[in-house]
């Protein structure tokens, strides 16, 4: 068991942001907190800045492939006087462009940046990008605040300071293995959905943290664990239409799987049913050699060596 703990440390340090990249984003995240905090228009309608998402939560996995982004939240309070220029405070289209703006004048020449339809993203040149969220902030900033919806029309829900503390609690309650758990899960969907059907970050955590077990006494348990309590809720909906229903822990209002198609649903099914196969396989084989070819196998080419 000792042999397979320091297995599963080497695995997710292979995986987990190394500290140059982690460097960089705290700098950057520095920079675009000065820059928010030098710009008076800003600051005339700002109530507080924070990261939020994988980084946050301690969850973040080193990218396979291509770019990969930092949530950003920037509070606002879109009916401030301070929010010059804009006739309709309360539209998150006009909301948008006008924080782009802003950050082209106050944020480094280093960057590039980018209005999209929920955030305003700055581009880095070594390859990660910070995603800058305006929230609308009607009350404090540990309560639920309002963000663009996906067509920038109108401003929908969100909470992301009540997710963060779900995901604190959680990593208490097992003894630190939700984010080990929830990062084998995230860098399996990478290699295994290649072709971006897989579920989002925030799904997978969710999904972790609905089902993950609090009495494990490894990682490699807890992973087991959790693959066959995830596909035993996902066969509970095998009938078609394969409609699944996630509610966001933070905001129970809120479906995370609202957008998950039948075909996407039944195919994250079918491909965990071949995860947690190999995973009970590799935790229940008594052989090392054979024990480190199993996960391998299951968890792919980070998972290296004997156990």
């Amino acid at each position: 068991m000792a042999e397979l703990r320091q297995a599963f440390e080497r695995y997710l340090e292979r995986i987990t942001l190394d500290r140059t990249r982690t460097n960089r984003i705290t700098s950057a995240y520095g920079a675009l907190e000065c820059a928010v905090s030098d710009d008076a228009p800003i600051q005339g309608i700002a109530r507080g800045i924070y990261l939020q998402g994988s980084f946050a939560h301690g969850t973040c996995v080193r990218p396979t492939r291509g770019a990969f982004d930092v949530d950003v939240v920037l509070a606002l309070d879109a009916n401030e006087d301070g929010f010059l220029g804009i006739p309709e405070r309360r539209n998150p289209e006009e909301l948008l462009r006008w924080l782009a703006d802003r950050l082209r004048i106050c944020t480094p020449a280093t960057s590039s940046i980018m209005q999209r339809r929920r955030c305003i993203r700055i581009q880095y040149a070594d390859e990660f990008h910070l995603d800058v969220v305006p929230a609308h902030c009607r009350k404090s900033l540990e309560s639920a605040l309002y963000v663009p919806d996906r067509r920038a029309q109108d401003w929908t829900e969100s909470h992301p300071r009540g997710l963060s503390r779900w995901c604190e609690r959680l990593e208490s309650r097992t003894h630190g293995q939700f984010t080990s758990v929830v990062k084998v899960f995230k860098r399996w969907r990478d290699l295994v959905f290649a072709d971006g059907r897989g579920p989002r970050s925030i799904v997978l955590e969710a999904l972790v943290g609905r089902f993950i077990p609090t009495d494990c006494d490894s990682t490699a348990e807890a992973v087991a664990e959790t693959a066959d309590a995830i596909l035993e809720f996902l066969n509970d909906h095998v009938f078609f239409p394969y409609t699944v229903s996630l509610p966001n822990p933070s905001l129970e209002d809120e479906d995370l799987t609202r957008d998950w198609s039948n075909d996407d649903c039944s195919l994250f099914r079918k491909r965990l049913v071949t995860l947690a196969r190999r995973v009970n396989d590799a935790f229940e084989e008594d052989d090392r050699d054979r024990s480190a070819l199993l996960w391998r196998d299951a968890l792919g080419p980070d998972f290296a060596g004997s156990v």
